[in-house]
């Protein structure tokens, strides 16, 4: 699906307007400092949600001070944040019901003519998040399918993905701003498959899901091609409070 360009142009605005509040949260990221680069308030809320004591835990390791337990969060912390990967196994786990979620979207206009290719995967058993460029207002998802399960099995195979067709008269919101559509999907396809079975991504509300100096996980369908993964080479780098027009 191709990008409007003024999003594009807006999106190159933001970036060329926090060049110095990037550079000084990457200064922390080189040197380690990773709970540094973001808020103390976010950091505090992302600490806690993990278990960890945020008074304690230093991003840095100090033999000479710490104690066993901020020692070991860390070592915690070095893992999630920094160059050592190890991960536990459950990650492919909830990666793999993650994965289940997302799905091909095909643009179609009122003429049937294919318009392109988006990505947006399950947030509830029947609401589909995708972007705002995708689906800008509702009449733009009214011809529109997606498609779950288009992928390329373990052994070579390829997968046969399930169809389903938007519903927007039941529910569709969308924020520019943001780059987000939210819209309804059928409940069951014509074959009686229900868009429940492949799982959900519920929204949670609660800050601190992640900071400054986090890898992500991005599961998408690139070009309208079968579904691909990008692996912790993804790091975030700076995180906006908002997208209020930039000060002029």
């Amino acid at each position: 699906m191709l990008i409007p360009a003024d999003v594009i142009k807006a999106t190159e605005q933001r970036y060329a307007h926090r060049t110095s509040e990037r550079s000084e949260k990457q200064k922390h990221l080189n040197n380690r400092d990773y709970l540094a680069a973001d808020s103390p308030d976010v950091v505090s809320k992302w600490l806690r949600r993990r278990g960890l004591d945020g008074a304690t835990t230093t991003a840095k390791s100090d033999p000479a001070s710490e104690t066993l337990v901020a020692r070991e969060q860390s070592l915690g912390l070095e893992r999630t944040l920094g160059i050592n990967d190890l991960v536990g196994v459950a990650f492919l786990e909830r990666g793999c019901r993650s994965t289940k979620t997302v799905a091909r979207i095909s643009v179609v206009d009122h003429m049937q003519r294919l318009r392109g290719y988006g990505t947006g995967f399950l947030v509830s058993p029947r609401l589909l998040l995708t972007n705002y460029h995708v689906f800008g207002i509702a009449d733009d998802s009214r011809f529109s399918s997606v498609e779950f399960d288009f992928d390329i099995r373990g052994d070579g195979s390829l997968a046969v993905p399930t169809l389903f067709r938007f519903r927007p008269d039941e529910f569709f919101f969308s924020d520019k701003a943001l780059d987000f559509a939210l819209v309804a999907i059928e409940s069951e396809n014509p074959s009686g498959k229900s868009s429940s079975s492949f799982g959900w991504n519920p929204l949670i509300a609660e800050e601190g899901k992640v900071i400054v100096g986090q890898y992500v996980n991005i599961i998408q369908h690139p070009n309208g091609e079968r579904k691909q993964i990008v692996l912790r080479d993804s790091q975030i780098v700076d995180r906006l409070k908002n997208l209020s027009p930039l000060p002029r």
